[in-house]
């Protein structure tokens, strides 16, 4: 099989996956791991944020519009001269492995979610490699293997495997099954994990299929369409400068989570029914997430989110004389992350963001329960508790009320 020129070949699932990214700075390779990077880009040593986004655009405009190697090359040229980036490795080592994992992923993230729209009539898939002397031999020996797309095999060696690995796989119907004369295998090749440790740091990675390096044994499909919860959590877990840092950039996001989210309204006030779904809104700032540390109200997950049905509550429930407008609930992620105040509420323990609307002496305000456990579904339709920061209801509130101190205290902004 001929290798896929990925860099020229954007498509619009590619491109939505990479957009969807928090940039995260991190000091080494292994301090974002698994199916952590399928919601986070990161550059190992590139710690300064600016550094990060010019190249997290550099990726961008590859994904988006074709540009090459060469291109990208240039641009990374320009960000390290402007930043003075001490990195490690050679430069043409270094901006290959960057090009290529960003693109494969993508890629491979943005075939996942075609596949799982053709399911239905498309059922299985078939590994492949690209048939050469580089491939390794473990990816060779699962090449040509077709098994159902829900097979939990998938869930640790759908490509790409490792670094500089060029595998892909194909979607087929039981008519190309038969056609080709092919097999499905009733059962998956053999995971053979192995223990994997940091031969710098010591660090036991733990154990890992053999074939696959260490950090790759995920599906970036499956976790690229999974709630934002369980990444928020791997925030959670970043020491606090670099925890930081990445909260920062959580602003930028706004825009992206805005484009689901809108037509996700949408939907609910036309059709009424709620289906336990859950959308991201936006992100805890650093500052917010210290105090509620502080309060004994540390959350496990740095995502804030919403379920459908406490959003039916607020456009429809609601009374009509303290209704939020429903184009500010139709905007939440772009509210959410520039709020007016975020204040703590002393007599039912959550935070209030507050935000000003056009109604004199007014405020909208939204609250958030910290790690409340919300009902939803999962991306393979079964039913999962999540704890979550949930933003439970909304509604507007005289200003005068908000700064009674003994009901509220003021985290964040001013009123």
């Amino acid at each position: 099989m001929a290798e896929i020129d990925i860099g020229q070949v954007p498509f619009n699932e590619a491109i939505e996956h990479f957009r969807g990214k928090l940039n995260i700075p991190t000091e080494h390779w292994d301090q974002l791991l698994g199916d952590a990077h399928a919601k986070g880009f990161t550059v190992a040593g590139a710690t300064n944020a600016d550094l990060l986004s010019d190249l997290n655009a550099g990726i961008d405009d590859a994904i988006s519009n074709g540009t090459t190697i060469t291109d990208f090359r240039k641009q990374f040229d320009e960000a390290v001269q402007k930043y003075g980036w001490k990195y490690k490795g050679k430069r043409g080592w270094r901006t290959r492995v960057i090009y290529d994992t960003n693109l494969r992923t993508a890629h491979m993230a943005g075939k996942w979610n075609q596949i799982q729209r053709l399911k239905q009539s498309r059922p299985f898939l078939q590994y492949q490699t690209v048939g050469d002397e580089r491939v390794r031999p473990e990816h060779g020996a699962w090449n040509a293997t077709v098994l159902h797309i829900d097979d939990a095999w998938w869930s640790t060696h759908y490509p790409p495997n490792g670094w500089g690995c060029r595998c892909t796989v194909r979607s087929l119907s039981q008519r190309q099954i038969d056609r080709d004369k092919l097999q499905v295998s009733d059962q998956a090749p053999p995971l053979n994990k192995t223990e994997r440790i940091n031969i710098r740091t010591g660090e036991v990675y733990g154990d890992v299929p053999k074939g696959i390096d260490v950090g790759w044994d995920y599906n970036v499909g499956q976790s690229s369409l999974a709630p934002d919860v369980d990444f928020g959590e791997k925030i959670m877990t970043m020491p606090s400068p670099l925890r930081a840092a990445a909260l920062q950039n959580a602003k930028a996001l706004a825009p992206q989570l805005q484009k689901s989210f809108s037509p996700w309204v949408n939907k609910l006030v036309e059709t009424r029914k709620p289906r336990n779904e859950i959308k991201t809104v936006g992100y805890l700032s650093a500052p917010i997430i210290a105090k509620l540390i502080g309060k004994n109200q540390a959350p496990t997950t740095a995502v804030i989110t919403t379920a459908d049905r406490d959003i039916l509550h607020m456009i429809r429930d609601a009374k009509s004389d303290k209704k939020v407008p429903l184009e500010m609930v139709k905007d939440l992620p772009n509210f959410i992350h520039k709020p007016k105040a975020i204040l703590w509420d002393k007599t039912s323990p959550g935070l209030l963001y507050v935000f000003d609307v056009l109604e004199g002496d007014k405020n909208a305000k939204f609250v958030v329960l910290i790690n409340y456990q919300s009902k939803t579904i999962s991306a393979d339709k079964k039913r999962q508790t999540l704890s979550t920061n949930t933003l439970r209801s909304g509604g507007l509130v005289d200003t005068l009320n908000l700064k009674d101190s003994s009901k509220y205290e003021l985290l964040e902004g001013q009123l």
